[in-house]
Parts: C-alpha cells; sequence; structure tokens
C-alpha cells in the first residue's frame, strides 16, 4: 500500500472509486473534494473552448483578409479563358492558322490549303 491508501485504511475511511478519466482523474480524486473537481473541469472545459475560440478566430480573420483577392482571381481566369479562346479559334478546319480567314474556298495543293489573304500553308485537319 502507497502512503495515500495506508492513511485512509487507517482512519477507517473508504478509499474513494477513480473514475474513469484516467490517471489524472484517480489522483484528483484522491487528492480533492468534488466542488474543487467540479470547479476544476469548468476550468478545463471553458481553456478548451478559448481554443476553439481563439482558432476559429484565427481562421475567421485570415477568410475576411483573402476576400480583396477573389476578384482578382476572377479577372485572371476570365484572362486566360479570352486567351485561350483567342488562340484556338483559328484552329477551326475550315480557317487559316495564320490570320483566320475561311479557307473553304481556297486552291488546295499537296501539304493542304494556300490561305489568299496571307499566303500560309494549312495543313487539313483531316488529313492530319
Amino acid at each position: 500500500m502507497n502512503s495515500i491508501e495506508s492513511h485512509a485504511h487507517s482512519q477507517g475511511t473508504q478509499k474513494p472509486k477513480p473514475t474513469s478519466g484516467g490517471v489524472v482523474d484517480a489522483a484528483l480524486d484522491r487528492v480533492v473534494s468534488p466542488s474543487t473537481k467540479l470547479l476544476i473541469y469548468r476550468v478545463r472545459r471553458r481553456v478548451f473552448a478559448m481554443l476553439v475560440g481563439i482558432s476559429l478566430a484565427g481562421v475567421a480573420t485570415v477568410s475576411v483578409f483573402s476576400l480583396p483577392v477573389w476578384p482578382v482571381v476572377g479577372v485572371a481566369v476570365a484572362a486566360a479563358a479570352w486567351v485561350m479562346n483567342s488562340m484556338t479559334a483559328k484552329l477551326a478546319p475550315n480557317s487559316c492558322w495564320g490570320c483566320g480567314q475561311s479557307l473553304l474556298n481556297a486552291p488546295r495543293g499537296e501539304y493542304g490549303a494556300i490561305c489568299d489573304r496571307c499566303g500560309s500553308i494549312n495543313q487539313d485537319a483531316a488529313n492530319a
């Protein structure tokens, strides 16, 4: 027996039963009264609530200050879509890859259609 158990046994008192909280709670059962233990649990709960609150406040602060960035992201996405559209619009099978003119009535050679406007030779998409 340790000193606490022997002291409790010599006074004829029962040893307090430990709660399911583990070693710390068993030590609290031996040392403090139930009202003090309740106070300690309240303090633990308040500290935990404060930690959760501070963490959520930090996340909210970062979120609020990142709001001005969203219009910039939107403009960047719109610019990328515009550039992709302007670059790939010339890749239609019946238009010149150099200037975008229609090649429906352009003369065809061995390597593709010859553009009347810029003179570039455009390989047919069907024969590519």
